[in-house]
C-alpha cells in the first residue's frame, strides 16, 4: 500500500510554478496507517456476513473448485456465475498456499477496502492539495460503504466477498488516472505534460484488472473513464452528449435484434424488479435525483480550494448517469419482448456516481467548515466547526453500523470462523451438513432468505448440500443467463410457499424434483420424520 501511495501523486502532472500539495507533509508511510485505521472502521461499520446474499453464491462456487464432489444435483446454477472472473482462481489459490478459506475471504476484503481508500485518496489528490478535505473525503467514503445504491439492488461496498468487491478499488483507480492530462487539452498547455503516458497506461491496467474480476462492472467503470476523457476536450458537453447518443443507439439496435423471449425466461426477466425503473419506487427515484442536483452544483461552482478537475469530475458523473437512465428508460422497458438491455443493467452505472459522492462531500464539508470558522470571533464556534465534519463522519457511521446490524438481526454483526452463529436458520443449515449424505438434494421455500430472522443466509453455502433453485438468488442467475431459466422455473414454483402447504400438497408439488430432504419453518405441518428442529427452523425427510 506504500509503494501505492508514493507512487500516485508522480503520475499527477504539475506545472513548474505551481505549489507542493499539502499531503506532500505526510509520509507514505503515516499515510498507510491511516488507510489501515480506515479500512478497520469501515470494516466495523459494514460487518461481515460472508454466506450471505451474493457473497454466499460466489462462495459455493469456490467451494466446487476445492471440492467437485460437492453439489452434485444442482451444478449449472454454481459452475454459470463466475465463468468469466478471476475471483474464484484468486480465492482458491489462496487456499492452496495453505491459507484456510474463511480467513482467506477477510483478508481480500480488507485487502479490497484498503486498496479503495488508496484509490478514494488518489481520486481526492486530483481533486484538491487541502490535506483536511482529503481526509474528510477518504473518511466519509469509508463511513459510508454501505449506503444502498439507489434501486439497484446495490450496496457501494457488500458485508460479505464477491468479485463486485474486487472490482471496485480498479474502478477507482482508473477514474484517478483518466483525470490526468494525457495529451494538449483545454485545462493544461498544448504541450504533452510530464508522465501523461504512464497515466494513460496506469488507467489502462485498472480497467483490465477491473474486468478480470468483473467485466459488467468494469464496462461501467470504462464509461467513467470515457466521459473523463471528454469532458477535457474542447465543446465537452457537445462530445459527451454524442457519446450518449451512442450509447442508446448501440442498445436500441441490439434490442431491435433480439428475438421473443421464452415464457421461462420473461419470468425470470421480470422478477428483477430493480433492473425496470418503472418498478421503482419513489425513494428509489430519489436515489437519482438527489446525486444528479449534488453532481450538478459541484459541475457548475467554482469552489475554493479545489482544482479545476473537480468540475470536471462532476460533469463526467454526471454525463454518466444521464447515460445510464437514459438508455434503461428506452430500451429496459418491462413490457418489452425481450430484455437483453434490462439484463445488463444500465442503472448499474449509479456505483460509480455513489462513490464519488462521498468524497465531493466530505471535501467540500472539510473546505467550507474551515472557511467559515475562520470568520468567527468566538473560540468556541470556531472550535465547534472545526469539529463538524468529524462529528458529521462519526455521526454517519453510527447511523450505517445501525441499519447494517438491523439488516441483520439474528446473526452477530461479524461473522467470525470459528464462532458459534445463533441464527437458528444457520444452525439448521449446518445440522444438514453434519447429518446428511453429500448427494443429499433439499426443498426449501422458494424465498427462504427473505424470512424474517434468516438474514439472507444461504443454504448451499454453510450447508455444502445441494437444494433446488430459490427464487430470490438462482432467479438472478436465470435471469442473466437465459439457458437456466427453464430449470428454475419449475422448481421455484413448486417451492413457492412451501411452509404454508399441507403434507399432501407439499408431496403433490415436489414428487417430481424428488428432494431427499425439507427445511421448515418448526410451524409448518408435516406428516414426514423431523430429526432436527430448533423451534424456529426443522429438517425433515421426504
Amino acid at each position: 500500500m506504500a509503494v501505492l501511495l508514493a507512487a500516485t501523486p508522480a503520475l499527477q502532472p504539475r506545472s513548474r510554478n505551481s505549489r507542493p500539495p499539502q499531503q506532500a507533509r505526510w509520509s507514505a508511510t503515516r499515510w498507510s496507517l491511516l488507510i489501515t485505521a480506515l479500512t478497520l472502521l469501515s470494516f466495523g461499520v459494514a460487518g461481515w456476513h460472508p454466506y450471505a446474499e451474493d457473497g454466499g453464491m460466489y462462495l459455493t462456487r469456490v467451494l466446487l473448485r476445492l471440492n467437485p464432489t460437492l453439489y452434485p444435483r444442482c451444478l449449472p446454477f454454481i459452475v454459470e456465475p463466475l465463468r468469466t472472473s478471476l475471483f474464484e482462481p484468486l480465492l482458491a489459490g489462496m487456499v492452496h498456499l495453505h491459507i484456510a478459506l474463511p480467513w482467506a475471504m477477510i483478508l481480500l476484503q480488507l485487502a479490497a477496502l484498503a486498496l479503495t481508500l488508496t484509490a478514494a485518496l488518489a481520486l481526492m489528490r486530483r481533486i484538491t492539495e487541502d490535506l483536511q478535505a482529503q481526509l474528510a473525503g477518504i473518511a466519509l467514503l469509508a463511513a459510508w460503504t454501505t449506503v444502498p445504491v439507489a434501486g439497484t439492488s446495490l450496496l457501494l461496498f457488500d458485508p460479505y466477498l464477491t468479485a463486485r468487491t474486487l472490482c471496485a478499488p480498479f474502478t477507482l483507480f482508473a477514474a484517478a488516472f483518466a483525470m490526468d492530462s494525457w495529451g494538449p487539452s483545454r485545462v493544461h498547455s498544448r504541450r504533452p505534460p510530464r508522465g501523461g503516458t504512464r497515466s494513460a497506461i496506469a488507467c489502462a491496467a485498472s480497467l483490465l484488472l477491473g474486468f478480470a474480476f468483473h467485466p459488467l462492472m468494469a464496462t461501467y467503470g470504462t464509461g467513467l473513464v470515457v466521459m473523463l476523457r471528454l469532458a477535457r476536450t474542447h465543446r465537452a458537453t457537445l462530445w459527451m452528449a454524442v457519446a450518449s447518443c451512442a450509447a442508446l443507439l448501440i442498445a436500441a439496435a441490439m434490442q431491435l435484434a433480439s428475438a421473443p423471449s421464452s415464457a421461462a425466461v420473461l419470468a425470470a426477466d421480470t422478477s428483477r424488479y430493480y433492473w425496470f425503473l418503472s418498478r421503482w419506487q419513489w425513494f428509489e427515484l430519489l436515489g437519482i435525483i438527489g446525486p444528479a442536483i449534488i453532481l450538478l452544483a459541484f459541475a457548475t461552482q467554482r469552489l475554493a480550494n479545489f482544482k479545476p478537475g473537480t468540475r470536471l469530475l462532476a460533469r463526467a458523473a454526471l454525463g454518466l448517469l444521464a447515460s445510464g437512465v437514459l438508455v434503461a428508460l428506452c430500451c429496459g422497458q418491462e413490457h418489452f419482448a425481450a430484455h437483453p438491455i434490462a439484463r445488463l443493467q444500465p442503472l448499474r452505472v449509479l456505483w460509480s456516481v455513489y462513490a464519488l459522492l462521498p468524497l465531493l462531500l466530505g471535501a467540500s464539508l472539510a473546505s467550507r467548515a474551515r472557511v467559515l470558522a475562520s470568520k468567527q470571533r468566538s473560540q468556541t464556534v470556531r472550535s465547534a466547526l472545526r469539529f463538524m465534519p468529524t462529528g458529521v463522519i462519526a455521526t454517519t457511521a453510527l447511523i450505517f453500523l445501525l441499519a447494517q446490524c438491523g439488516s441483520f438481526p439474528a446473526s452477530p454483526h461479524i461473522e467470525l470462523p470459528g464462532r458459534t452463529n445463533s441464527n437458528p436458520w444457520v444452525q439448521a443449515f449446518v445440522w444438514s451438513r453434519d447429518h446428511t449424505a453429500n448427494t443429499a438434494l433439499f426443498a426449501l421455500d422458494a424465498r427462504y432468505v427473505n424470512r424474517d430472522g434468516e438474514d439472507a443466509q444461504n443454504f448451499r453455502a454453510i450447508s455444502l448440500r445441494s437444494s433446488l433453485p430459490d427464487f430470490s438468488k438462482d432467479g438472478g442467475e436465470a435471469a442473466i443467463r437465459a439457458s437456466l431459466a427453464d430449470s428454475w422455473l419449475p422448481a421455484a414454483e413448486a417451492q413457492r410457499d412451501l411452509i404454508a402447504l399441507t403434507p399432501a400438497e407439499r408431496e403433490a408439488r415436489l414428487r417430481p424434483f424428488a428432494p431427499d430432504w425439507l427445511i421448515l419453518a418448526s410451524t409448518a405441518k408435516t406428516t414426514s420424520p423431523c430429526p432436527y428442529d430448533n423451534g424456529t427452523v426443522k429438517v425433515c425427510r421426504m
